[in-house]
């Protein structure tokens, strides 16, 4: 098999090459990884959300979510809450810092994305999507 012909590898290479020049130009404007990214982007549509939530959100182990939210603590992105209701619970809320760049960070993904799928039809962008979504479902499962 032509390793250029494989979805699998084609996928993962687009994945790596892709989520590394992100997380570049992430970290060069904001010092924000593309782990942080991933966070900041779920609590910006839904702040005081848990931390379980987040962990099974983007699909990664409790220690991973745990390791990523603690760096982002300490560098002034996100504050930790113990939830009242269930003290076994943490609640993440955004600091001053991260509301400040919300808009700059979604505007730099979106030109990357842009980028990405620059010759890219909307019907194609869409079908790409459900296709992208699909699979990992498949895998997922």
């Amino acid at each position: 098999m032509n390793l250029f012909k494989s979805h699998g590898f084609m996928i993962n290479r687009l994945a790596n090459t892709g989520s590394n020049q992100l997380e570049n130009e992430l970290i060069k404007k904001f010092d924000v990884t593309l782990s942080q990214w991933a966070v900041l982007s779920i609590v910006w549509e839904e702040e005081g959300i848990t931390l379980s939530t987040i962990q099974e959100v983007l699909h990664v182990k409790v220690s991973t979510a745990s390791g990523v939210i603690k760096r982002m603590e300490k560098r002034g992105l996100i504050k930790r809450v113990q939830n009242e209701n269930d003290k076994r619970e943490i609640n993440l809320f955004l600091t001053e810092e991260s509301k400040a760049i919300e808009k700059d960070v979604i505007k730099s993904v979106k030109e990357y994305n842009n980028r990405l799928l620059k010759d890219f039809t909307k019907e194609e962008k869409e079908q790409f999507m459900r296709f992208l979504q699909r699979g990992f479902h498949n895998i997922a499962e």
